[in-house]
């Protein structure tokens, strides 16, 4: 018998590289050929890396067919949008000279602004009891002490051999824990380990990798470091010259696995008839988390550019695809799921919704189980959250259709049955998400699965807008006071926590108190194909009418 090393020696020589090696040859050719600066910047990077992954998976000692063909396949689509795209170069290159990135960021503008801190402090100073209580979990909590020890990795893997990312779980935990201490006591201490661990990390880890799920790790953890450094910059103890170095740390090694998944998939962007190569081939959790990264960045780097470009992902269907009203009898998945529209796969009125504008909308996980269901509506959560700490309303885009999605994944923890569905086929293994054999998702998974995040919806619906969560209402109870990550697998470290603490307020909103919604109306009599380029888009949206 052949030992394993020889069956896979075996297994690559039947693999065929020749269609890999003569696309690397002439692409590279191409490329060397031309002048750069008449393409777009983009499509010069995406051929490049293209390029470069394809050169090393041609070189492996041991692959197999199908990744051969995935390479192949994404280099194809990186040399033929190269080729379409000279002379399209609308970049202009004093650009940094005469455009201010600086829009005027609201800081500290994470998650949590300066005014949540004052109330909490006016609570605890009242003896507020919920406010109190979940004080005393932070301060006791393993990882918001100033002695809490953080262990950084030059290389931050997740997925395949060597993973080691809980390490940047754990020290994104700390220094954020350790930032609201600061924030909330004036803690020096807990202010000097936050600043400590953040710069730990940033002067030595260089690179987040894995296999496919590095980019999991790339969202979850870059949004998570992005918001304690926001916390913290105000910290006259952190050297300006260090905050610098720290925000550059943000770009180069999170944003770009960050921007590079939201706009590549892995090779799965576009629709090409085979399973994996679908917009819709992630579950949303893999977007979301990568969008909150990005918009987290773009604020902590006061780069209005990049925060735009993660909203983008949320707020528009950037494949087209999305149809509303929604058929009735099988929804197909065929868009990318972080987009609200496909995100909130349905949003309909039910009997069964006695608040939370009267909707119930199934989401794009809600049938496949309820953990990565919760995971995924606590990173929505946070992306309104975030926006509306900056002016954006998220909340209430495409007619409250987050508030539909939140109360039914609330609905499913609570066990209530006969919610309202619709079929969902969805693209797997093997099969594309038109094939009938794809996975159909028949009922939503029901299950006591309690996130730390329920406090932060009701924070917001009840005690500022003064709208009725029905359904958030009873997981909120049943969650009682939070915490915030720690344990010893991923999920614990999925969201930053503390959401009681964090988002009590004076109960549910008075009328006198709710903030008025401004809607504008503009009429105009010319062209709106000319002034509007994705007019169609928009109107689908529900954002222009004909009137």
């Amino acid at each position: 018998n052949k030992n394993p090393k020889e069956n896979s020696d075996d297994n690559y020589k039947k693999c065929n590289t020749t269609e890999l090696n003569s696309l690397i040859k002439e692409a590279s050719q191409y490329l060397s050929s031309i002048v750069e600066s008449e393409y777009p910047y983009s499509s010069i990077d995406n051929i490049k890396d293209a390029l470069n992954y394809g050169i090393k998976i041609s070189q492996k000692k041991q692959c197999n067919q199908e990744e051969i063909n995935k390479t192949t396949d994404n280099l194809y689509l990186c040399y033929e949008d190269l080729k379409k795209s000279k002379g399209k170069n609308f970049q202009i290159p004093e650009v940094d000279n005469i455009y201010d990135f600086d829009r005027g960021f609201y800081h500290p503008g994470g998650l949590y602004v300066q005014e949540d801190f004052d109330r909490i402090k006016k609570q605890i100073s009242e003896g507020n009891e919920k406010v109190l209580s979940a004080f005393n979990v932070l301060k006791n909590a393993a990882y918001a002490q100033p002695n809490a020890a953080t262990y950084p990795t030059e290389k931050i893997i997740r997925g395949g051999s060597g993973e080691n990312y809980l390490n940047a779980a754990r020290g994104a935990s700390i220094a954020f824990q350790n930032a609201l201490r600061w924030k909330i006591e004036g803690n020096e201490e807990c202010a000097k380990h936050s600043v400590d661990v953040l710069m730990a990390w940033a002067n030595t880890a260089k690179l987040v990798t894995g296999d496919s799920n590095y980019a999991l790790a790339s969202g979850i953890y870059g949004y998570q470091f992005a918001q304690a450094a926001e916390l913290m910059r105000d910290y006259e103890g952190w050297k300006k010259e260090d905050f610098e170095k720290f925000k550059n740390w943000m770009i180069e090694v999170w944003y770009q696995p960050c921007i590079k998944f939201l706009k590549e998939r892995n090779g799965t962007w576009e629709n090409r008839g085979k399973w994996w190569r679908a917009p819709g081939h992630y579950w949303s959790n893999w977007g979301l988390c990568n969008v909150l990264a990005v918009i987290s960045i773009g604020i902590l780097c006061d780069d209005v550019y990049i925060y735009n470009q993660g909203i983008s992902f949320f707020k528009y269907d950037q494949v087209g695809t999305y149809e509303d009203p929604r058929p009735t009898d099988l929804i197909q998945n065929n868009g990318l799921t972080e987009f609200l529209g496909n995100l909130v796969v349905t949003a309909i009125k039910s009997d069964l919704e006695t608040g939370a504008y009267g909707k119930l909308g199934q989401m794009n996980e809600s049938g496949r189980d309820i953990g990565h269901a919760c995971m995924a509506v606590g990173l929505a959560i946070d992306i309104a959250h975030q926006g509306w700490q900056q002016g954006d309303d998220l909340f209430s885009y495409m007619d409250y259709r987050l508030a539909a999605g939140i109360e039914y994944i609330a609905a499913q923890t609570q066990l209530v049955e006969n919610l309202p569905w619709t079929v969902y086929q969805y693209g797997t293994s093997q099969f594309y998400y038109t094939d009938s054999r794809a996975y159909k998702m028949t009922e939503p998974v029901l299950g006591n699965v309690f996130r730390p995040y329920w406090g932060t919806v009701i924070g917001h619906y009840e005690e500022i807008k003064g709208i009725n969560m029905t359904f958030s209402k009873m997981a909120y109870n049943d969650m009682g006071i939070d915490g915030g990550g720690s344990g010893p697998t991923s999920g614990y470290y999925d969201h930053l926590g503390y959401s009681v603490l964090l988002n009590t307020r004076d109960g549910f909103a008075s009328l006198n108190k709710r903030p008025t919604e401004l809607k504008g109306k503009i009429k105009y009599n010319g062209d709106l194909n000319n002034l509007i380029p994705c007019l169609e888009l928009e109107k689908k949206l529900g954002n222009i009418n004909d009137d």
